[in-house]
């Protein structure tokens, strides 16, 4: 399987933006992805509402 992303602006603020959240993101959902599959168990934090946290969606990554 290959992931792929398109359009990504290539200045370099958002460049390093992509990399920080993208590899966070990335590695925390891949992550969640194996323990559901293995184990039947979600990592992500489903009993507070993290959507007012800017970072929530890439540097907590919702743990």
């Amino acid at each position: 399987m290959t992931l792929k992303q398109f359009e990504i602006p290539t200045d370099e603020k958002t460049k390093m933006d992509v990399y920080n959240g993208c590899s966070c993101g990335w590695t925390f959902w891949l992550a969640n992805l194996k323990a559901y599959l293995e184990h039947g168990i979600l990592l992500n934090e489903k009993e507070f509402d993290l959507t007012e946290i800017p970072q929530a969606g890439h540097v907590f990554v919702n743990m």
